[in-house]
């Protein structure tokens, strides 16, 4: 009943005649709050959307790097990641890992292969990190339905007083018949708390050291 309740709620404010108003360049916003904002437009491909997450986080560009590339520390901040598991790592820099999401009752669990990129600009001080999905990469399991398409890239650029923002922009079709609105309602609310956790997961490690 509880989650019932969550998916109607979730959907009334996600279509809401306020959220439904598109910018210029196709981009919707789904969510704004504690510095974090979260878009969504639809892709040429159809099936597949686009999501765009700008935030302002209390973190340096030093610990948000080195947060991300941990990806086996994932499922400590990344909402709804069940499991992380290096499969190749050719440096820090550069990996390839395997990712399940645990998708909530009745949809099934969704998993996939990330190939992981960072590059650093030293002169216009930005770091971004390319993700690409490799389903092919290894084969699949049973009852877990692999995402099929997927890619994106995490930017992150230096404030004042020790900030960092984090520009994400992300495309994936999850796969399996499900509707676009469970989609976006499932992905938006992912992609808000996933920057909430990476920001209370720095702040405690900070805290730690």
């Amino acid at each position: 009943m509880k989650t019932a309740l969550v998916l109607l709620l979730s959907t009334f404010f996600l279509f809401s005649e306020e959220n439904l108003v598109p910018a210029d360049d196709g981009w919707v916003l789904k969510k704004d709050k504690n510095n974090i904002k979260v878009f969504t437009r639809q892709t040429a491909e159809g099936k597949m959307k686009e999501f765009r997450i700008i935030a302002l986080l209390k973190a340096s560009m030093t610990q948000l790097v080195a947060t991300l590339e941990d990806v086996e520390a994932y499922p400590q901040w990344m909402s709804d990641v069940k499991s992380t598991k290096i499969l190749r790592q050719f440096n820090p820099n550069e990996k390839y890992y395997y990712i399940e999401i645990d998708a909530p009752w009745p949809i099934s669990n969704r998993d996939n292969i990330i190939h992981f990129q960072l590059q650093a600009d030293t002169i216009g001080q930005v770091v971004t990190i390319k993700v690409e999905g490799m389903p092919d990469y290894i084969p699949e399991k049973k009852d877990i339905v692999r995402i099929p398409h997927s890619g994106g890239t995490w930017e992150l650029r230096p404030k004042e007083n020790g900030e960092t923002e984090v520009i994400s922009l992300y495309a994936t079709d999850p796969g399996g018949n499900l509707p676009d609105w469970v989609i976006n309602m499932f992905i938006v609310d992912r992609c808000y708390r996933s920057l909430i956790n990476l920001k209370e997961f720095v702040e405690k490690k900070n805290a730690r050291e």
